[in-house]
């Protein structure tokens, strides 16, 4: 997932409460308003993130938000992603 742009949350995903998940590919070079600039993941549990996250932008999460979210793993490569408010 590459290239998106959203005015809120989850530049390149959006899960709310969503369990069981895995994201396998890479997802890079979104921006989101808000929160979750390549992947925004709220009161979800057991998401699999295997790729790498990496380019992305917002104002908290650069990379991956993690609200309220339990028992996730990232396998995968996180990385120069920018949050304007660290």
């Amino acid at each position: 997932m590459c290239g998106n742009t959203v005015g809120d949350s989850g530049g390149g995903l959006f899960l709310d409460s969503s369990t069981n998940n895995t994201i396998v590919g890479s997802v890079y070079d979104n921006s989101a308003s808000s929160s979750g600039g390549g992947v925004y993941l709220y009161e979800s549990a057991n998401t699999v993130i295997s790729g790498n996250v990496y380019s992305n932008s917002t104002y908290s999460g650069g990379g991956v938000y993690l609200g309220y979210s339990i028992s996730n793993t990232i396998s995968g490569s996180v990385y120069n992603n920018i949050a304007s408010d660290s």
